[in-house]
């Protein structure tokens, strides 16, 4: 019998068992008084074996998925989000507006183009954590299949790649960012990262779950989250909470949206969505602070990102790059609901400012380094990305409240995982 089919009988019997506890006991106790050692014994004996189902299924890779796939009805439907978005000023239901008429059309562009979907990362870094084993649990479904060499824009094998600015500026008309520790957000990849095609290697359901993702998650929020309940929290360690939550929650609702269905095809998969995400609106809500959050950070800098060369060595693809991004930004200029959702210059204020600031730092370079110990190639790629992306939110986000200029700041790379991960959020909301 599957995993999902034992449990089920687990609990039926338990639940069995204690109405005839029940029932026997409003009849005058015999049962109770008589066979007490004996009900204790069968008590805890499928205990026993309920937690040791419970074990097994979240041990096992794709046990809960199919277990959900395969309810033979529709679960109760959701309710929108709505409301202003927590720890922000703006109402769900206005991020809704802006992101269906203007933004998701924008980025779901930039996506296709050859500057922001040839991605530069090591997929095969060793966990610095604990031994890990490269699992894959669905046919075709988490290998990586690297750039030819034909497809790396040819510039970029020719420029280093840590020169980000338009050569045809001044130097004097961009300030200076020296990158040294204390502004690190992320590991920084190493001379082995390759070239990586992201719509050859979209975000989809790979069956890594069970166990091998659970062991991921409860290393990022056990260890490197702040401790407490979060209404107990300050506004920062809320902001990196709900950061992560965001990311997590966003990265359930690709994998929902494309889940490999039982015909070999990827489609959405409404009961899973509802069942890991859909009735939690906390956690939805939390995939709309890192939105804001992310388009906060892009609208800090905008003249930068729209002065940057996205050269690929296609100049009428590159043409049509920049100016979307100009579009994109331009828009965020002109309805502040996004751009201004997320108050920055509320955060690290008073006396033990710095002290969290650095503390903060050093918790989201400690996920980032998480990343490298999942176990699922494609799974490992795109969690990558969007950290990245995330880390260079921060780094703008968090540098210094009067800088209006961020040039040098942003390598390419952190650029390219800046826009995809908005692309990406913006299609979870």
């Amino acid at each position: 019998l599957p995993f999902s089919s034992l449990l089920s009988f687990s609990y039926a019997a338990l639940l069995c068992l204690d109405l005839c506890r029940y029932f026997f006991f409003l009849s005058g106790g015999t049962f109770r008084t008589t066979y007490k050692p004996l009900d204790r014994m069968h008590r805890h004996t499928l205990q026993g074996v309920t937690l040791l189902l419970l074990a097994a299924v979240l041990r096992t890779p794709g046990a809960e998925s199919a277990w959900v796939n395969r309810l033979p009805f529709e679960l109760t439907d959701i309710k929108p989000v709505l409301g202003i978005v927590d720890d922000c000023c703006s109402a769900a239901e206005a991020v809704d507006k802006f992101n269906e008429e203007n933004l998701f059309p924008l980025v779901r562009h930039l996506a296709t183009t050859t500057f922001f979907k040839i991605f530069k990362v090591d997929y095969l870094k060793e966990c610095p954590f604990w031994v890990e084993e490269y699992i894959c649990t669905q046919a075709g479904g988490c290998g990586i299949c690297e750039c030819d060499e034909d497809e790396v824009p040819l510039p970029w094998l020719r420029t280093p790649e840590t020169d980000p600015v338009d050569t045809t500026l001044k130097e004097a008309e961009f300030a200076e960012w020296i990158e040294n520790e204390e502004d690190l957000w992320i590991v920084q990849e190493d001379e082995d990262a390759v070239y990586l095609n992201l719509e050859k290697n979209p975000e989809t359901y790979t069956g890594f779950d069970g166990y091998n993702a659970t062991r991921i998650w409860l290393a990022i929020y056990k260890e490197n989250c702040f401790s407490g309940e979060l209404k107990n929290m300050c506004f920062e360690e809320r902001v990196f909470y709900r950061l992560i939550s965001g990311f997590h929650s966003s990265i359930t609702a690709h994998i929902c949206q494309n889940f490999l269905g039982e015909d070999g095809n990827f489609k959405p998969n409404l009961n899973l969505f509802k069942w890991k995400l859909g009735y939690q609106p906390q956690y939805m809500k939390n995939v709309y602070f890192t939105l804001l959050f992310l388009l906060r950070a892009a609208f800090r800098a905008r003249l930068d990102l729209k002065a940057y060369d996205y050269h690929t060595g296609n100049p009428e693809e590159d043409a049509l790059t920049k100016g979307i991004v100009a579009k994109m930004l331009d828009l965020l200029s002109e309805d502040r609901t996004c751009c201004e959702g997320f108050k920055d210059a509320d955060m690290f204020n008073g006396e033990l400012g710095s002290a969290l600031k650095k503390e903060f730092r050093q918790k989201f370079r400690n996920i980032s380094n998480i990343m490298d110990c999942v176990s699922c190639e494609k799974c490992r790629v795109h969690a990558k990305l969007q950290i990245l992306g995330i880390g260079a939110a921060l780094k703008i986000v968090m540098s210094d409240q009067d800088k209006q200029q961020y040039a040098g700041l942003l390598q390419r790379n952190e650029i390219i995982a800046l826009v995809n991960t908005i692309a990406k959020f913006s299609e979870s909301v």
